[in-house]
């Protein structure tokens, strides 16, 4: 099961008692404090079997378990866990500002971008694939809900209104419009990456070319399509 989890430098590991509702009830006491104050609760000690992180596997771990509901609005969505200082060290994590990532012990931000790169590069291969056979239904997978792409003739915001475009304007022409796009100048922020690229679409009376600026990130284990901005170079018809 994949979790989400806080990383927090000044605080101690704790799990979310709705994610773990397992467990023995031993009298722990906790504190948490934030920017509104600090509140005393009681906790529960709860046995993890195994916890993987990266390329590390933790195993029989014991851990307390509160109710962390009041974090998850700061956090944008719910959280099963707080990764503190106490696992962190002990894993030999170092964290990249820069990078926005946690390097476990060995690694180093260059390769851990890299990665992120490389499976990037074969996500966008698949879906310009799926783009160019006009498989709408594979395609509907490379868009993140939130799409919104800004072209010379109007915006379109969603994914249900994006696949409408794409089938009106490319997935409907005979044969399937094509497209070959160059992208470069990658910048890499966490699990989400901005680029800029180069396009060209052939239509089947003429060519379409356009520039532009893209910004993918990663959700459910997949590289979507968040944002893109499109400049027309040349759209010409053939003869």
């Amino acid at each position: 099961m994949d979790m989400r989890f806080l990383v927090d430098t000044a605080a101690t590991t704790f799990l979310n008692l709705k994610s773990f509702s397992e467990g023995e009830s031993k009298g722990i006491r906790a504190q948490i404090s934030s920017w509104s104050g600090t509140t005393a609760t009681s906790a529960r000690e709860v046995t993890v079997a195994e916890l993987a992180l990266g390329s590390y596997r933790l195993r029989h771990l014991k851990l307390p378990a509160i109710d962390l509901s009041p974090l998850a609005k700061a956090c944008g969505g719910p959280i099963d866990g707080i990764l503190g200082v106490d696992l962190l060290e002990k894993m030999g994590v170092t964290i990249d500002l820069k990078r926005r990532v946690a390097l476990l012990g060995g690694e180093t931000g260059e390769e851990i971008e890299r990665a992120h790169l490389e499976e990037f590069h074969a996500s966008q291969r698949v879906c310009i694939e799926a783009f160019n056979r006009a498989d709408a239904h594979f395609f509907e997978g490379c868009l993140d809900p939130a799409v919104v792409l800004f072209t010379p003739w109007g915006e379109v915001r969603g994914r249900r209104e994006m696949l409408d475009f794409l089938q009106q304007r490319y997935f409907s022409l005979a044969p399937p419009a094509q497209i070959d796009i160059h992208p470069h100048d990658f910048r890499l922020l966490g699990e989400a990456v901005w680029f800029e690229y180069d396009y060209t679409i052939k239509l089947p009376d003429g060519l379409l070319e356009a520039r532009g600026m893209a910004i993918c990130r990663k959700s459910d284990g997949r590289w979507q399509l968040l944002n893109m901005h499109n400049s027309i170079i040349q759209a010409e018809k053939s003869p």
